[in-house]
């Protein structure tokens, strides 16, 4: 069964997240500049009408975006700074 994540931000203690992070937040940006909420129809057909919920597509779908950036990110950093591959590229021998 398709879930959908109902957001409702709670006081707790005069204290609010969304009053804590930054308007120019990375994934408050991106939160802005996509738009998910086909993923819900596109999905629809590959989730039983009985049984648990399962998690928002649409998060799903940020989770899997975000991760797999920044592992590219972290991979481009990595090569960036490995002394090895810097030699392979320049053809050196060590």
């Amino acid at each position: 069964m398709q879930g959908k994540k109902h957001y409702s931000e709670k006081l707790f203690k005069q204290f609010q997240l969304s009053d804590r992070v930054p308007a120019d937040n990375f994934y408050r940006r991106l939160k802005e500049m996509l738009e998910l909420r086909w993923l819900y129809k596109a999905t629809k057909n590959y989730y039983g009408a009985e049984g648990q919920q399962s998690i928002d597509p649409v998060v799903f779908f940020k989770l899997m975006l975000i991760g797999n950036s920044f592992e590219l990110l972290g991979i481009m950093i990595e090569n960036r700074n490995d002394p090895i591959s810097d030699c392979e590229a320049s053809g050196s021998r060590i």
